[in-house]
């Protein structure tokens, strides 16, 4: 009698874990200037500071992140990144496209049966700085 309440507790388990949903969101910029870039940020996620090169041509992740709970809501960048994001190309130029403005990003989200992908993009171009 134990070993059949055992074995249907440890069934049980694994089938109330194995249904749990999940978040997943990427956090990427797109560099598409004739130049490299270099982006100042701070990850409010992990509580770590983004200090990244990004090369001409090449899309890079700033942040990346995961929780249990599926959730289709589109994440505000400002949340990500935090208030403050410098983006500078090699003359020195800042960016002068709003990176903290929600509008200028590409938010898809993809939802599958027990996980929610968000993917945001950041687009730069020669003419945003």
């Amino acid at each position: 009698m134990k070993k059949l309440i055992y074995f249907l507790s440890f069934i049980s388990t694994i089938l109330f874990c194995s249904c749990e949903s999940e978040m997943m969101l990427d956090c990427t910029v797109s560099n598409s200037t004739a130049s490299t870039i270099h982006v100042m940020a701070y990850d409010s996620i992990h509580n770590i500071a983004i200090d990244t090169t990004i090369q001409s041509g090449i899309q890079a992740t700033l942040v990346s992140w995961s929780k249990l709970g599926k959730s289709s809501v589109k994440v505000p960048v400002v949340d990500l990144l935090g208030n403050h994001v410098v983006v500078l190309n090699t003359l020195g130029d800042t960016l002068k496209k709003d990176i903290l403005n929600d509008a200028n990003w590409t938010k898809v989200v993809e939802e599958q049966r027990y996980v929610a992908n968000h993917f945001y993009r950041f687009d730069i171009l020669d003419s945003d700085f």
